[in-house]
């Protein structure tokens, strides 16, 4: 008889076992490696950033050497929670001392689902959203044959909104960057912040067109 209630036994915790393994959160995901943004690579303290469709679910700090996130066990790794609805990971980034979100000019992503407990080795190298290439137009030929090539006109400087003219909305979006950090349509003169020097450009090309 009591060998009888030693076999029992078992089976009666054994539904609290199986409820109790449901109830087990998934470990999350991790990624790591370099980032680089236009081949260099980004500076301490910027962000690294995973969404799923318009979901963050992840960030992490860049560490030196341009790292947001090392192989070894014990150090930063970009840590992501359980992901569904969407087939893949979208990276970006944020510059130190910016608030821009930036992802490049091509979509740098990981395509596979989420995978409890997988630790990912994954460089990102975003690269820098270049200017499509206006084509020169040619006009009709008159007198010798073949049309004249027309260049492009350059760029104006302070025409940060490229409707042709420096004017109220360029001034609204000065205003609007005043005093940020890095990559900005305001920064006229190219030093990473909008001050008084973008201002003084802005002025000496008001209303040319």
């Amino acid at each position: 008889m009591k060998k009888i209630y030693l076999l029992i036994l078992p089976l009666l915790f054994l539904p609290l076992i199986v409820n109790a393994s449901d109830a087990f959160p998934s470990f999350p995901m991790a990624f790591y490696g370099q980032v680089k943004y236009d081949g260099q690579v980004l500076s301490v303290g910027s962000k690294v950033r995973a969404y799923c469709n318009s979901d963050l679910k992840g960030e992490v700090i860049v560490q030196g050497s341009g790292a947001y996130g090392y192989s070894d066990p014990t150090k930063t790794k970009l840590v992501i929670g359980s992901y569904s609805g969407c087939n893949k990971l979208v990276f970006k980034f944020i510059s130190t001392g910016s608030t821009t979100e930036n992802g490049g000019d091509s979509v740098i992503s990981y395509n596979s689902g989420f995978v409890s407990g997988s630790t990912i080795d994954l460089d990102l190298n975003f690269t820098k959203n270049v200017p499509p290439v206006i084509p020169p137009s040619t006009g009709g030929g008159g007198g010798g044959g073949g049309g004249n090539i027309t260049p492009p006109a350059a760029p104006i400087i302070g025409d940060s909104d490229g409707n042709g003219k420096v004017d109220i909305i360029d001034f609204a979006l000065m205003m609007s960057n005043w005093g940020k950090n890095g990559i900005n349509v305001s920064d006229l003169n190219n030093d990473s912040k909008v001050d008084i020097i973008d201002f003084a450009l802005l002025m000496a090309h008001w209303s040319i067109n």
